[in-house]
């Protein structure tokens, strides 16, 4: 919102984020040019008019004068698209997310028995065509996105790879059961601390954070940002995933091979 130089009062203050999306309170009631607010969807961009509209009229005191309203200009940085302008094929990406990660595990973790390396390829290559499949159908089937079609799959193949590769380390640790641990980690805890349908600012301190943290969240920020935003502030959600990928590997891969020794020198003592 450009215009606000004066301090802003009321329960707007609640509302409005600082200029690098982490303000307080205290941002707000200084005197600035811009203040930046955020939100996912035809809903709070509405939200944002009305304010935008209170602060433009005038203000009645008790003793009757009047105060003249600010100077407001509303300004959309990252409108979503005209085809979907509530957002819902993006906002409702997080189960997908997670059903395709988890489903590849299971049916990998189930024909390539005894094979990790096996298994994890094959994670990475069924990944990839989750993400170009279903970015294909939310670009150009429903609109929902823009961007760079490669880019905006790459996001989302990532995204998979990251839920994917993690159940399988959790099969390889902890056998069937860690299937069953990881991918109720990730329907239950990752997915409603995505901030998918809302962006993560608008969950409640410090969980938007945290849900950041885990790969829906994550996920969905890089697509944000390769499809909304030209890539800006994908540095983040690529480090997150990269470390659940590659903790995912190291359980899959070292875990197995480690219970295989194991194995095979219980057999040759058992020979003996």
């Amino acid at each position: 919102m450009r215009g606000l130089q004066q301090p802003v009062d009321g329960e707007l203050l609640g509302l409005l984020i600082g200029r690098d999306g982490g303000g307080d309170e205290r941002d707000a009631r200084v005197p600035v040019d811009d203040q930046v607010a955020g939100g996912a969807g035809a809903p709070y961009f509405q939200l944002f008019t009305k304010m935008a509209e209170a602060l433009r009229a005038p203000q009645l005191h008790p003793d009757g004068t009047f105060t003249p309203g600010k100077n407001v200009t509303l300004v959309d940085v990252a409108p979503l698209t005209k085809d979907d302008p509530q957002g819902v094929g993006l906002n409702s990406l997080g189960l997908p997310l997670a059903f395709g990660g988890m489903i590849s595990a299971v049916l990998l973790s189930t024909l390539l028995k005894h094979r990790p390396v096996h298994k994890v390829v094959g994670s990475i290559l069924a990944s990839l065509a989750v993400g170009f499949v279903v970015v294909a159908i939310l670009q150009y089937g429903f609109g929902s996105i823009s961007g760079n079609y490669v880019l905006n799959a790459l996001a989302l193949g990532f995204g998979t790879a990251a839920i994917s590769l993690f159940v399988l380390g959790m099969e390889g640790r902890f056998g069937f059961a860690g299937l069953g641990i990881g991918g109720l980690a990730m329907m239950f805890i990752a997915n409603p601390l995505s901030g998918m349908a809302t962006g993560w600012q608008w969950l409640p301190s410090p969980w938007g954070a945290i849900g950041q943290l885990m790969p829906i969240g994550a996920a969905g920020s890089l697509l944000r940002s390769t499809a909304f935003f030209d890539g800006h502030g994908a540095t983040k959600p690529i480090i997150v995933l990269l470390c659940w990928v590659v903790v995912g590997i190291l359980m899959a891969v070292i875990v197995s091979a480690k219970k295989h020794i194991v194995a095979a020198k219980a057999d040759e003592a058992a020979a003996a």
